[in-house]
This record gives C-alpha cells, structure tokens and sequence, in this order.
C-alpha cells in the first residue's frame, strides 16, 4: 500500500471549551511574565492532546491575544498590548500604501 500524503488539518478540531480553558490558564499563569508552555499544558484542568494544545495556542497567537517568546515561552498580552499592536498594524499598513510608486496608486 502506499501511504498518502498527509495534511494539516486535525482530525479533531478544539471546541470553544477547550480554547478558553487554555487562554484562562495562560492568563493565570502568565501574571504579566513568560511562562513556559509545557507547564502551562501539564497544569490544565482537563487533559489535552498536545496538537490540540499547539493548534489553540497558534490560534491564540493568530488572534493577538498571546505572544511567543523564545520558540517555548508565552506572553499573555494584556488588553493595551493588543490594542498598540494593533494600532502598529494600522500604521505600517497606511505607511505602506503611501510609499507605493505613483504608477500603482
């Protein structure tokens, strides 16, 4: 038999659930500080599977609600955080489009 290629998507997709028990964990955790996301999962109220746990977790990151630090350390971002990252995006985004040559614009 040959084997067929494999793809992205999980067999089991986390429910909204699970998405907040780990973005409530990280908050607790985090306290402003890096916490380290191993100890963040073995400290879960209810068992994860961990490519659960790294698909929540880029999800979160895609979001803006956390931040990774150092490939294994996670950073809560606190309300005021999200909102200056976003306003950077803002910026950049209108910096960019008056930047572009006359001839595209």
């Amino acid at each position: 038999m040959r084997k067929e290629g494999r793809t992205k998507c999980l067999a089991r997709s986390p429910t909204l659930d699970t998405v907040r028990m780990i973005e409530e964990a990280i908050a607790s955790e985090s306290g402003g500080g890096n916490t380290n996301r191993t100890a963040i999962w073995r400290k879960l109220p209810k068992k994860v599977m961990w490519q659960t746990y790294v698909a929540v977790l880029d999800y979160l990151e895609r979001r803006g609600v956390i931040k990774r630090e150092c490939d294994k350390e996670i950073r809560y971002l606190t309300r005021i955080e999200r909102i200056e990252k976003k306003e950077e995006i803002k910026e950049g985004t209108f910096e960019m489009i008056q930047n572009l040559p006359s001839y595209i614009g």
